[in-house]
């Protein structure tokens, strides 16, 4: 009897373009560190930043898409801090209205970059944008840089992250701030950051570091660094930021994946969170954040997830539609809500 050949799924036809776009991927990299090692390493990043024009542009020279009128706030006014004996810089902006007057102290945002560990600055148009709009809503808002990893591991840049916080809660009276109430947020790899302070820190059930802390916003963030690496996930960039920043691919270094990973330290004491992806993030899966959710959930956390159906990484400097201003605004109204309670509680 003649055997016939099983025509291949629609499943097993995904599989092999997944591995064809894996090995494609796998020759690009080696391609670019043999660059880096004949020639120069300098000019294997800048063809990385070539394969990536678009996003870096966004996230350079883009803004939100809400008007925001220069004297509704007031800054950057910055200052310096020091971590690891190496000085850096954060920037605050207030609301106009000035409390000082009363000795009333304005409520904190901690606002943390992206750029992959590897890139990015407080000063991207992107981040001065959000800034300036948290600002006009009422908020003094800190936005921080840190030490890159072309220099530095995650373990070094967790530790700029708490030593920027514990600036300024030492000097919370001179800056008008009220570090009783602080918010957490940071953009993808800034998200990631905030995550995991947050996360870790109440799983260790860390009160020292969590005091004042009454939530944390993650905009596309990944939650799980081995999310980076699944088949699915299109990024060089993303897969070369976080071998530089744990200092090394999952295939040597899977233990500090995880470690480093915020999904892996979530506890019932995380503070309620917020969450927001684009659907067609092609940087960070957006399984990432939908795992996040799923185990925060899991664990009796107040947690929202909000999704962006036509999202792509960075998708609110993108994307000017009335649902990416929607989530804007639910981004304040969740900051605020955790202000009001906290208020509300001591009451």
């Amino acid at each position: 009897m003649k055997k016939t050949s099983k025509e291949p799924t629609k499943s097993d036809k995904r599989r092999i373009r997944a591995r064809v776009k894996v090995a494609g991927r796998i020759v690009v990299l080696v391609i670019l560190v043999v660059v880096g090692a004949l020639t120069s390493w300098a000019l294997s990043l800048a063809l990385v930043i070539a394969m990536n024009a678009r996003v870096l542009w966004e996230a350079a020279f883009g803004r939100l898409p809400l008007q925001v009128d220069r004297d509704s706030f007031v800054g950057p006014i910055t200052h310096e801090y020091t971590s690891s004996d190496k000085k850096l810089n954060m920037d605050l902006y207030y609301p106009a209205k000035s409390r000082a007057t009363n000795g009333e102290r304005y409520p904190l945002v901690l606002f943390t970059h992206g750029g992959g560990w590897i890139g990015g600055s407080r000063k991207q148009t992107r981040n001065v944008s959000w800034c300036e709009l948290l600002a006009s809503r009422g908020v003094a808002v800190a936005s921080i840089d840190y030490r890159l990893a072309f220099t530095s591991e995650i373990s070094d840049i967790m530790g700029d992250y708490s030593n920027a916080l514990e600036f300024l809660r030492n000097n919370a009276s001179s800056l008008k701030i009220d570090t009783d109430r602080v918010v957490l947020m940071g953009l993808s790899a800034g998200g990631h950051l905030s995550l995991l302070f947050a996360c870790r820190n109440s799983f260790e059930n860390n009160v020292n570091a969590m005091k004042g802390i009454r939530g944390v916003v993650a905009w596309y963030a990944p939650c799980d660094l081995m999310d980076i690496w699944s088949e699915d996930n299109e990024s060089l960039f993303a897969r070369i930021g976080s071998t530089l920043a744990v200092g090394g691919p999952p295939s040597q270094r899977e233990e500090d994946y995880r470690k480093h990973s915020p999904i892996n330290w979530v506890s019932g004491r995380m503070v309620p969170t917020f969450l927001v992806h684009g659907a067609k993030d092609q940087v960070v899966p957006i399984v990432s954040s939908l795992k996040m959710y799923r185990k925060l959930k899991q664990e009796g956390v107040q947690v929202h997830l909000k999704i962006e159906v036509e999202g792509r990484h960075g998708f609110e400097i993108e994307r000017k539609s009335s649902r990416t201003i929607k989530y804007i605004e639910q981004t304040v109204a969740f900051i605020k809500r955790q202000f009001i309670q906290r208020l509300r509680g001591e009451e």
